[in-house]
C-alpha cells in the first residue's frame, strides 16, 4: 500500500512543470515522523517551492490519528495551517476553508486551544472572501473570545483589526460605533516591536473618519499611514494600500490630479514589487483617472496595458487552476491512501489492544489460580499436619491402651496373690478358732458401697474381668455376627448384666463398646503395612466386624478424626521413615 502512495505522489511530481530539484526525496518520504515533515515542508516553502512544501504538509497531517500522541497532533494541526496558507495564497480558497477546517476538527476533539483563535481568524478572512460578512464576523468574534482566554495577543489584536475593517468598508450594521470599539480596542492590545500595528493605527483611523465622511481628517491619517511605512520599510503591499486609498478618497472629492499622483506613485511601487495583482489594480486605477481627466489616449494605454495583463493573469490564473485541480487530485489520492494506512493502524492497533488485554486476563487468570493453588496447598498441609497430629494421638490412644493393658494386668495379678494370701490367713484363723474374726475379715474381702440388687460384687468383679479378657485377648468382636448375646454366651450369664456392666463402667451402650474396640484393630492393621498391605479398606471393614464398607467409614472417622483412607497413607509414609514398632 506504501509502495502505491509513493507512486501517487511520483505521478503527481512529474506532472508538475517544476525543476527536478524541487521534488522531494520519495524514498523514505512515509517513513518520517509528523516534526520531521513538517520541518522538511517548512525548508521547501521558504526556498519557494509550494508545492514540494505542500506535498509534506498534507502528509504530515495524515499521520494523525485519535490515538497520535500529543506531539504529533500537534504538528498535525501546524501542517494543515501552513497548507491552507499555501492554498490561500493561491486564491484556491475553497479547499483553503477546508484545510483549515480539518485543523480545526482537530483542534476540538483533542482540545487543542492554542491554534483555534488562529483557524476561527483565518476562516473568517475566507467566509469575507465570499461576502459572507456575518459569518466572518461571527468567526472572528469566537477567535477573539479564545485569543484573550489563552492570553494571544498578537491573534487578538490581527482579529481586532479585521473587524475594524469589515465594519469601516459600511458592510454590517451600526458601522461607526463598531468600528471605533474594535478600533479602541485593538489599540489598547501591547505588542512589542510590531510595526503593523502603529501602521494600521493610522490606516484604521483613516477608515473610520472616511467612514463618518470627515474626509480631511481620513487623508491625513492616510497620508500619516503611507509615510510610516515608507519610513518603517514596511512591505510594498503596505505602502501601495495606503497610497491607493489616498488617491480614492480624493477621486470620490472629484480631486483628480491629486488622485492621479497617488495613483502613480503606488503603481510605481507594484512596478517595482513585481506584484502582479496589485499592478493590474493600479493600470486599471490609471485608466480610470485618465479617462475622467479627458487624457484618452493614456486612459487607452493604461487599459490596454491592464487587459493584456489582465488576460496573462487570467492565462496564469487557469493555469494555477488546471494545476491546483490535478494537485487536490493528487492529494485526494494521498489523502485515500493515508486514511487507508491509518485504517489499517488502528486495526492493528485495536487488535493489539484486544491481545494485550486478553494476555491481562489470562495473566491475571494464571495468578489468582497460582493464589488459589498456593492457597489450596498451604490448607493441604494444614490438613496433613491436622491429620498427622490425629494419627498420632490415636497412636498414643492405642499406646496408652497397650500400657493400660499391662498395668491392669499386673495389678490383677498381685490382687490375685493377695486373696490367695487373705485365704491362707482365714483358713489359719479359722484353725485356731476365730470365726467371728473369719466373718470379719472375708467382709472386708468382699465389701463393696456400691453392690446393686441382683448382682454381688464378686459377680460384678468377675464379670468386669470376663469382658476385658474376651475384648482384650481375643477377636471375637471381630466376627460380622457379634452381638450382646454372642458375649453373654461367651461368658456364661445374660445380657441384662453384660449391658449394665458397660454402661456402669464403661460409661457407653454395647455397640459404642464395640466399635471402639474394632476401630482401634483396624488401625493397628491399617499400620501392619507388612501383613495388610494387600488388603482393602473394604477387606480391612470385613475383616474387623463391618458388613457395610459406609459405616466402617463413618465410624472410623467419627472415632479418629480421620477417615480410613487418610489413616492408611499416613501410617504408610510413617513405616518408610521408621521401623519402631507401634
Amino acid at each position: 500500500m506504501q509502495k502505491a502512495l509513493l507512486y501517487f505522489l511520483l505521478l503527481f511530481f512529474i506532472g508538475l512543470s517544476r525543476s527536478s530539484a524541487q521534488t522531494p526525496e520519495l524514498k523514505n518520504i512515509m517513513s518520517l515522523s509528523a516534526e520531521k515533515l513538517f520541518g522538511k515542508g517548512n525548508e521547501y516553502l521558504e526556498k519557494e517551492k509550494v508545492d514540494s512544501a505542500l506535498i509534506y504538509y498534507i502528509v504530515s497531517s495524515g499521520k494523525y490519528t485519535p490515538q497520535s500522541d500529543i506531539k504529533e497532533k500537534d504538528f498535525a494541526v501546524q501542517s494543515l495551517i501552513k497548507a491552507g496558507d499555501i492554498f490561500y495564497k493561491q486564491n484556491n480558497y475553497h479547499k483553503a476553508l477546508e484545510t483549515y477546517f480539518k485543523g480545526f476538527k482537530i483542534c476540538e476533539n483533542e482540545n487543542i486551544r492554542n491554534y483555534l483563535p488562529q483557524l476561527y481568524n483565518y476562516m473568517g478572512n475566507i467566509y469575507n472572501k465570499f461576502k459572507d460578512y456575518e459569518r466572518g464576523k461571527d468567526y472572528y468574534i469566537k477567535g477573539l473570545k479564545i485569543a484573550r482566554e489563552i492570553n494571544n495577543a498578537e491573534i487578538e489584536w490581527k482579529i481586532l483589526t479585521n473587524l475594524v475593517g469589515i465594519y469601516c468598508y459600511g458592510l454590517l450594521e451600526d458601522d461607526t460605533k463598531k468600528a471605533r470599539f474594535y478600533y479602541e480596542q485593538a489599540n489598547k492590545v501591547e505588542l512589542q516591536n510590531y510595526p503593523l500595528q502603529k501602521y494600521y493605527s493610522l490606516l484604521n483611523l483613516g477608515y473610520i473618519y472616511n467612514l463618518e465622511l470627515k474626509f480631511d481628517s481620513a487623508s491625513l491619517y492616510y497620508q500619516k499611514s503611507l509615510d510610516y511605512a515608507i519610513q518603517a520599510k514596511l512591505d510594498s503591499r503596505y505602502i501601495s494600500s495606503a497610497s491607493t486609498e489616498l488617491a480614492v478618497l480624493y477621486e470620490r472629492q472629484e480631486q483628480y490630479n491629486k488622485a492621479l499622483q497617488y495613483h502613480l506613485f503606488s503603481n510605481k511601487v507594484n512596478q517595482e514589487s513585481g506584484q502582479t495583482e496589485m499592478i493590474m489594480y493600479s493600470l486599471q486605477n490609471l485608466s480610470i483617472i485618465y479617462g475622467e481627466l479627458g487624457d484618452k489616449n493614456k486612459a487607452s494605454q493604461y487599459r490596454n496595458q491592464y487587459l493584456n495583463l489582465s488576460d496573462s493573469i487570467f492565462n496564469l490564473m487557469e493555469f494555477n487552476r488546471v494545476k491546483n485541480s490535478q494537485l487536490i487530485y493528487e492529494m485526494d489520492k494521498v489523502n485515500e491512501q493515508l486514511d487507508s494506512l491509518n485504517a489499517e493502524k488502528e486495526e492493528s492497533e485495536s487488535k493489539l489492544q484486544l491481545q494485550r488485554r486478553i494476555l491481562l486476563i489470562v495473566c491475571l487468570g494464571l495468578c489468582l489460580l497460582a493464589v488459589m493453588l498456593i492457597a489450596m496447598y498451604i490448607q493441604k498441609r494444614k490438613l496433613e499436619n491436622a491429620y498427622f497430629d490425629l494419627f498420632e494421638r490415636n497412636n498414643e490412644i492405642l499406646r496408652s491402651d497397650r500400657a493400660n493393658r499391662k498395668m491392669r494386668m499386673e495389678y490383677e495379678q498381685k490382687l490375685k496373690e493377695e486373696k490367695e494370701k487373705s485365704q491362707h490367713l482365714i483358713k489359719e484363723l479359722k484353725h485356731i478358732g476365730y470365726e467371728k474374726e473369719e466373718e470379719y475379715i472375708s467382709s472386708l474381702v468382699n465389701s463393696d458401697d456400691h453392690s446393686r440388687a441382683g448382682m454381688s460384687d464378686e459377680q460384678k468383679k468377675k464379670l468386669i474381668k470376663d469382658i476385658n479378657e474376651v475384648m482384650e485377648n481375643t477377636l471375637e468382636f471381630c466376627k460380622c455376627d457379634f452381638s450382646l448375646n454372642s458375649l453373654a454366651t461367651l461368658l456364661g450369664t445374660n445380657t441384662k448384666y453384660i449391658s449394665q456392666i458397660i454402661n456402669e463402667e464403661y460409661n457407653k451402650n454395647f455397640r459404642t463398646f464395640v466399635n471402639e474396640y474394632r476401630i482401634k484393630e483396624a488401625s493397628l492393621r491399617l499400620q501392619s503395612t507388612a501383613e495388610y498391605r494387600n488388603y482393602t479398606l473394604k477387606a480391612i471393614a470385613e475383616s474387623v466386624g463391618y458388613k457395610s464398607h459406609t459405616t466402617f467409614i463413618s465410624t472410623f472417622k467419627k472415632i479418629t478424626g480421620i477417615n480410613p483412607s487418610t489413616y492408611k497413607k499416613i501410617a504408610e509414609k510413617q513405616n518408610k521413615t521408621t521401623t519402631s514398632p507401634l
